[in-house]
């Protein structure tokens, strides 16, 4: 019921922006932050001066109870390296998913991830393919689809963007995923899809689509 805070959602609300707040501590921005998306039902986009900040901010917003993520830099790796970590890209393409599937109510990153070329909305939308029981498709044309996205063939999926095929049995490791899929078939018919942990690689439960 604050009168400033009134007058800020009023702005934000009939889009009377850009707008400054200015005198707010860390923890009253998180705190405005949350409020206005809560209040708008709008998704927000927070850029900070650096990475650190971000981190710090994700994990205030989500003790307030929003949905906040962190989209990260990229990690620039200039030697030629077969082992070079792929965390960053996982993160990223998780994040953009998610926005593209109006999931979660705030991203924020720094000023530096802001400012890097990633994606296109379309590119991104073409380069997926959703997947669910009953579907019908060739193994060979998914395993092949995979691949060409960027999957690395493994002999278990334990890892984001990993698959492993075995028998009609295909995993995948997803990158905006926090735990992999396994896909049965039979013949070209996803007859059965679950969601499964890559320590025990036992099935968890069913899901009804990817």
């Amino acid at each position: 019921k604050n009168p400033e805070y009134g007058n800020i959602l009023r702005s934000v609300e009939l889009n009377r922006l850009p707008m400054g707040v200015l005198g707010l501590s860390h923890i009253h921005k998180a705190h405005l932050i949350a409020a206005l998306t809560k209040d708008t039902a709008r998704n927000a986009l927070v850029i900070t001066p650096d990475e650190s900040q971000a981190l710090r901010l994700v994990r205030d917003l989500n003790a307030m109870g929003a949905e906040a993520v962190l989209y990260p830099a990229r990690d620039f790796n200039f030697r030629s390296s077969e082992g070079q970590s792929r965390e960053y890209e996982h993160i990223r393409l998780g994040v953009l998913h998610g926005l593209s599937e109006s999931q979660g109510d705030i991203v924020v990153c720094s000023a530096e991830a802001a400012l890097q070329l990633t994606i296109p909305p379309d590119t991104l939308k073409n380069s997926s393919i959703t997947l669910s029981p009953g579907k019908e498709i060739s193994p060979i044309t998914l395993i092949a689809q995979l691949i060409r996205a960027g999957y690395v063939r493994a002999d278990l999926a334990e890892g984001a963007g990993q698959f492993a095929f075995r028998g009609g049995i295909l995993d995948i490791f997803p990158p905006s995923s926090e735990q992999p899929f396994r896909l049965e078939f039979w013949g070209d018919t996803i007859e059965l899809l679950t969601r499964f942990d890559p320590d025990t690689q036992r099935s968890i439960e069913k899901v009804k689509k990817i």
